[in-house]
């Protein structure tokens, strides 16, 4: 699991942490390793001071979707793409 504390979002008044990235081999999945390395993450983003952490999935990965929200994640930005090519 990445994270960072990297606030790039100027304008809100609280820090803002980031879930870059996680993988969790094939033979490991669905064995509490994934919810046990985000809840370390954001163990470590609280003792850190931060207030708020997001995480960007794919919108079709309804898995990982299904995953963060398990553990309290909850929709807070769309992106939204137009393909040229």
């Amino acid at each position: 699991v990445i994270g960072s504390t990297f606030n790039k979002f100027e304008y809100r008044k609280i820090l803002t942490g980031e879930l870059e990235n996680m993988f969790v081999e094939d033979y490991a999945r669905r064995r509490g390793v994934g919810r046990l390395l985000v809840h370390n993450l954001l163990e470590w983003f609280k003792l850190h001071g931060v207030a708020s952490v997001i995480v960007s999935v794919y919108a079709k990965n309804f898995e990982s979707i299904k995953f963060y929200k398990s553990l309290g994640f909850s929709p807070w930005s769309v992106t939204l793409e137009h393909r040229l090519l």
